[in-house]
């Protein structure tokens, strides 16, 4: 079960780092098939690691240090994903007039800013914990700590993308003139 878990967790940043209903609607196929294969073979070393430890068969070390590796390479697409959408957020920002779609553009780059800060508290955390369990408190106190962490990200996750999430009010007071009207407009005066 915890290995589930751990896959969901990786879809849940995985999707919300390449902006999957936030700024595009659509991911690309071969973006579906990467998070496919990290699940699958996550799964697949979760399941070969927990029969090695039931059956004591083998070492399982080395399915935890592949899937370790499996989910790092995951994590390194979510930060590429999640600074290269900041950047084009940026970008669209700097071209953009003062109107209530700007609004949205910064609600979202603020969004993507903070989803940043908690996806590295969730990278964070067992580093952390394993780092107070080794040399100040033993392993047995150290998990609700984890746990109420991972808890805490999810939940600051979860509302940062929830849904009627609405733009700066300021700019809905933007007038928004077409450049139709803003030469009829010159003609008159």
């Amino acid at each position: 079960l915890r290995h589930v878990q751990q896959i969901l967790c990786v879809q849940q940043f995985f999707v919300v780092g390449l902006g999957w209903k936030v700024l595009r609607p659509h991911l690309r196929p071969s973006e579906w098939a990467f998070a496919a294969t990290v699940s699958g073979v996550s799964f697949l070393l979760g399941t070969l690691e927990v029969l090695c430890t039931s059956l004591r068969a083998c070492n399982p070390q080395r399915y935890v240090l592949t899937q370790f590796t499996v989910h790092s390479l995951c994590f390194l697409v979510v930060i590429i994903a999640v600074n290269f959408n900041i950047f084009m957020l940026q970008r669209q920002l700097a071209e953009a007039r003062a109107s209530p779609e700007a609004g949205d553009l910064y609600s979202k780059l603020r969004a993507y800013g903070f989803f940043r800060v908690f996806f590295l508290c969730f990278v964070v955390t067992p580093t952390a914990v394993s780092t107070l369990a080794f040399h100040f408190v033993s392993w047995r106190s150290l998990w609700v700590v984890k746990e109420l962490s991972e808890w805490a990200v999810f939940t600051a996750v979860s509302w940062l993308w929830r849904p009627g999430r609405s733009g700066f009010p300021v700019f809905d007071l933007a007038v928004v003139e077409h450049s139709d009207g803003e030469g009829s407009d010159a003609s008159q005066e």
